[in-house]
């Protein structure tokens, strides 16, 4: 393998195939410090090609490099996207990944899941891919372009008054009595309230502030501070530890697990008699959301509220607003007599 330069003042590197024909290729490069460059990034990629890596070799990689970075609701996500993976695809070579495999995969789990469910772990996919890219394991990404699962549009699940109050009347426990009050006054994420500190809060203003912690890390690493209700603060004052690093949500003294406090929302649901399918945990969000619409709080605020990066993402719950729209568009002054045939 050398670099030669051509009567037109560009390099090329000549090099032997594993057959030991002889190939050129250019650098396009005039100066030997940038065919030197291309020379090392040459002989990388032959090295890869050379010695391929398999998905889960990638994959321990990927997670060694990237937790401290990942929330851990998001590396389980990709622990199961693995997992499946390698069900249904098997332990190939990330070279050998084809759309044929996107495809393959995106079937057999339609069958198991719901689309959303199967979209989630597809841009899990996708992502691993774009740091193989990234870290030159492969030479493209085979599953850059590839379409997801349709999903229909569907409006969000939340609890009419009613049907909170069948619920809230049926939990037995206090402390998930607070919890999810809690939930359904402040339009907080699952995991921000159980990893929610005393230091957070300041009841003298009145305002909770979600940040990141060293064993938590805020959607998208943003924070942001939302008001506190007034009929959180005579259950907060109740329930105050002096002591700021200690969760404000507890069981047995104990952080709450995420899994435990889905679970248990769930049979509640059930027992309660409230009939509304596909009712979860993150309802709460989704109802504190929606009461807020049907009162006529603009969405502008309302995203400000659930830490939205953008109103699109709002917009799910513009269609509760339909009162508020007549109001607007009969705003529309016309001072002369309409006449009708």
């Amino acid at each position: 393998m050398f670099l030669s330069k051509s009567p037109y003042g560009i390099y090329y590197l000549y090099y032997k195939n594993e057959f030991g024909r002889t190939h050129k290729v250019s650098t396009r490069a005039r100066l030997k410090s940038d065919a030197l460059k291309f020379l090392m990034s040459f002989n990388i990629d032959r090295e890869r090609r050379t010695c391929p890596k398999l998905f889960s070799q990638f994959y321990s990689e990927f997670i060694e490099f990237s937790k401290n970075n990942l929330r851990e609701g998001t590396v389980e996500l990709y622990g199961l996207t693995k997992k499946f993976f390698l069900e249904i695809i098997g332990d190939v070579t990330l070279e050998s990944l084809t759309p044929f495999h996107w495809d393959k995969y995106k079937s057999l789990r339609l069958t198991k899941v719901s689309p959303v469910t199967v979209n989630i772990e597809l841009r899990n996919l996708r992502s691993l891919l774009n740091k193989a890219l990234r870290w030159n394991c492969i030479s493209k990404n085979p599953f850059s372009l590839q379409a997801l699962c349709y999903v229909p549009e569907k409006f969000p699940e939340y609890f009419t008054k009613e049907e909170f109050s069948s619920f809230y009347n049926t939990i037995k426990e206090d402390w998930f009595k607070d919890l999810i009050l809690f939930g359904v006054l402040t339009g907080m994420r699952r995991s921000e309230i159980i990893n929610l500190q005393w230091k957070n809060i300041d009841l003298e203003k009145k305002t909770i502030q979600i940040v990141s912690s060293p064993s938590f890390r805020t959607k998208a690493g943003k924070k942001r501070i939302i008001p506190i209700h007034n009929k959180l603060i005579p259950m907060l004052q109740q329930k105050f530890n002096a002591d700021s690093e200690f969760y404000v949500f507890t069981y047995i003294d104990r952080k709450i697990s995420g899994n435990f406090i889905t679970h248990k929302f769930k049979d509640i649901v059930t027992l309660s008699g409230v009939k509304k399918k596909g009712l979860h945990i993150h309802s709460l969000r989704h109802t504190f959301a929606s009461w807020l619409v049907q009162d006529g709080v603009p969405l502008y605020e309302v995203q400000k509220l659930l830490g939205h990066s953008t109103i699109t993402v709002t917009e799910i719950y513009a269609h509760l607003q339909p009162f508020q729209l007549h109001n607007t568009v009969n705003k529309i002054h016309i001072d002369y007599p309409i006449q009708h045939s």
